[in-house]
Formats: structure tokens, sequence, C-alpha cells
């Protein structure tokens, strides 16, 4: 289900205004036989997009337009069994632990024969702000370009992906993967913890060009485009960095100093949010050059860098 609106208001002839809506939705059961668990393979799928978008154009003078942006956009998705499906304890299998939501997934794979369940429970809602403003300007031979956006996002996940533990037959015993598994000989088992996520980052993005008619026949754009990378970080500051030369010196880190030698966590010395530098002089220079060969529009040469 796709529903979309949008609202246009022409306030006089230089100011006008515009806003539009988008929400979506996606559902998809997750599938479950009462007479065959082997139709269990999947999870099921639930997100729903949006987007709003509110907008501004501005007429400064004949030869100066402003336009200005603003953008929100969120996306939340969940991945889930279906609440009649089974796990191990269910089935009798002790000492193991199984989080409430993924108590009814049951990953199990028997080599070329079968698998059942999907990855475990998750859910994630992403946020973005986006605000962008470009001016365009005309002066004599010269048509001028520049404007910036900021934008801002925020990742939230909750992700249990194999924390219900994965069942691993593959006939190392019997030479045969199906009778492996109704012996109850493992190959392997597998499992994980919940990991979670909350990563916040801004990015920063300003740009100038100049398109520049040299001669009746010659046409000249320069520009220039100022982009830094600033690495997303955890909102709780989560994650840590390894170094060699700490660890082979025996160093601990000052915030958990019990950890092992040559791990070292945010609050300890040199290591930022994001456990990586910042590189703000990223520049992005351009070049070109638009030639009408013969002055009738016929023939054109272009090269640019």
């Amino acid at each position: 289900r796709q529903y979309v609106t949008r609202e246009d208001w022409v306030m006089n002839a230089k100011h006008q205004l515009y806003a539009r809506y988008l929400h979506d939705n996606y559902n998809q059961p997750a599938p479950w036989s009462p007479t065959n668990y082997l139709y269990t393979t999947t999870l099921g799928l639930f997100q729903t997009p949006q987007t709003f978008v509110l907008g501004e154009t501005y007429e400064i003078n004949p030869r100066t337009l402003n336009s200005f942006h603003f953008t929100f956009g969120r996306k939340f998705v969940a991945r889930f069994p279906n609440s009649n499906g089974i796990d191990p304890a269910k089935l009798g299998v002790q000492n193991i632990y199984t989080p409430p939501m993924s108590q009814d997934n049951l990953q199990l794979s028997v080599a070329s024969s079968f698998s059942t369940g999907g990855s475990g429970y998750s859910k994630w809602g992403v946020n973005s702000f986006q605000e962008a403003d470009d001016i365009d300007m005309t002066r004599g031979r010269h048509q001028l370009a520049f404007g910036g956006e900021v934008l801002r996002t925020q990742d939230n996940q909750n992700d249990e992906y194999n924390d219900s533990g994965t069942f691993s037959f593959k006939g190392i015993y019997s030479n045969d993967p199906l009778l492996d598994f109704l012996m109850g000989y493992m190959d392997s088992f597998t499992q994980t913890l919940q990991q979670d996520y909350s990563y916040r980052q801004t990015l920063v993005q300003l740009y100038a060009q100049d398109t520049f008619r040299l001669t009746p026949r010659l046409v000249m754009n320069a520009g220039l485009r100022w982009e830094p990378t600033m690495p997303s970080h955890d909102y709780f500051n989560r994650g840590s960095v390894f170094d060699l030369a700490g660890f082979a010196a025996n160093r601990v880190s000052r915030v958990f100093y019990n950890g092992p030698a040559g791990q070292y966590f945010y609050g300890d010395p040199g290591v930022t949010k994001s456990f990586t530098s910042d590189h703000w002089l990223n520049l992005s220079p351009r070049l070109g050059f638009v030639w009408d060969v013969g002055g009738d529009g016929k023939t054109t040469i272009r090269t640019g860098g």
C-alpha cells in the first residue's frame, strides 16, 4: 500500500512553495505450515518507508534565483519468525538460551537435503534530515551556481541475527548428512549475541561553479565541491580499536582496564567516538570546455576533467 500527496502554493510571481509526503507499507507474513516445518525457511518482513519534502523557490531579482529544500526520511524494518514456530528448547534441547523474540525460530541445516528457519529477529529504524540551498545567478557572460547541504542520519539497529542458534549436519560421522541428523550427531553449532547499533552521522557539502562564455563559440565550466569525510559514531560510544604496538607492550585500556592488551575504547587517549579520523580537506575541482566548431551548432567538441 502506497500513499502520496502533494500541495503547491504560488504565493506570488516570485515566491513558490510545495510540500510532498509519501508513505509506503509492505507486509510479508512469516511462512508457516502446521503439517510441514520444511515450509518455514524465511522470516516475515514488515517495512514502512516515509518521506516528507518541503521546497521553496524565490526569485530574488530577475537574474538571481534561490531554491531551498528540507527533506525528512524514515524507514522502519522488522524481520520476525512466525509466532507458531518452534525453537530448540521446545524440542527438548537442554542448556541453550534463546532470547524471547527468537523463541519461535529453529535454524537447522542438513547438507544436500534441507534447511529450516531464517536468520533471527531484527528491527531497525533509519531517520535522515537534509537541508539544501542552491543559488543560481546570471551576470553578463557568467552563469554562477553555488550552494550546499547538511545531511544528518540516525541508524538504530537491534539484530538478533543468529542468537537462536544454528544446527549443522554434514555427514562427518556416517558419511550421510540425513543419517547424522537422525542420530543427532552435529557437525557444528553456532550462536551469537544480540547486536545493537545506534549510529549517528552529520555530513556537510558545499559547491560553487561558473559557466563562462569565453567567446561566442567557446564555453568554460569550472567548479569546486567540498565534502569533508566525518565517519558515523555510535550514540552510546560502543566499539573499540586494536593497536598491535599496544598489544606487544601489554598496555591496557584506561577505560576498561580488565580488557585485553592493545584494545582501546572511547575515552582512551587518541580514541574518538567514530574510532577513526575525520578528513576535512576533501576537495573535488572540475573544469570543462564546450567548443562550437563551426558556430552553427551542428558540431561541438566537449572535454572535461
